[in-house]
């Protein structure tokens, strides 16, 4: 199947599963959100709802396993399935009022550690919930633009506080969070690429910082 048409099967089938919910939004985004492609790697897709117990959470991460494998996809264990696919309304709010990759003692954004406690962590979890509430996505279900908006103004006003000026252009915010301060960039800091992220962050930064001049 192509990729729009596994993303309506595997939405309609949630939707259906989850069909109790208050709240339902399942998120495609990084390479599988670009259907101009249909270049296989993994299925990248978060799934928010209000709230969820262990058993619909081990039966979401088992179909999602299954879709990916049944379509020639490959399993990515980067950061573990119980650790990504599956997110809650309260979680959204959490990132937007803390953003978990910053650190509001030193007033800097902190760099991936790629180690099996790290990536098990709430921490990194929060941290690919922010990727994802700030990059290219197709969202299928119920609107999550709020807390899009919300979250990105959030780390725009961290980027801010890092540079450490009051005339800041949005080059030099879309460059805080491309590179940290030793270079580093895209999976060994906050998980933007500038070739897959740049245009679109500047662009988002750019309307952010125009709609609010008092970030």
């Amino acid at each position: 199947m192509k990729k729009n048409e596994i993303m309506h099967e595997m939405y309609n089938h949630i939707k259906s599963y989850c069909a109790e919910k208050n709240f339902l939004s399942v998120v495609f985004y990084g390479g599988f959100a670009d259907i101009s492609s249909e270049k296989k790697s993994d299925i990248d897709l978060a799934i928010i709802v209000d709230s969820y117990n262990e058993h619909e959470k081990e039966y979401l991460i088992m179909y999602v396993k299954e879709i990916m494998l049944q379509n020639g996809y490959i399993l990515d264990y980067d950061i573990p399935y119980e650790n990504k696919v599956l997110y809650t309304i309260d979680e959204c709010n959490e990132v937007v009022k803390k953003v978990p990759c910053f650190n509001y003692r030193y007033l800097c954004f902190e760099e991936i550690q790629k180690n099996e406690a790290y990536l098990n962590s709430h921490t990194m979890r929060m941290r690919l919930l922010t990727n994802i509430l700030m990059t290219q996505k197709i969202v299928l279900g119920d609107s999550i633009s709020q807390y899009e908006k919300k979250c990105l103004k959030s780390v725009v006003r961290c980027a801010y506080y890092e540079i450490g000026k009051k005339n800041v252009t949005i080059e030099e915010l879309t460059d805080k969070l491309l590179y940290s301060k030793c270079g580093n960039t895209y999976k060994e800091y906050l998980g933007f690429s500038k070739e897959k992220h740049e245009g679109y962050l500047r662009d988002t930064i750019k309307k952010i910082v125009n709609d609010n001049s008092n970030i």
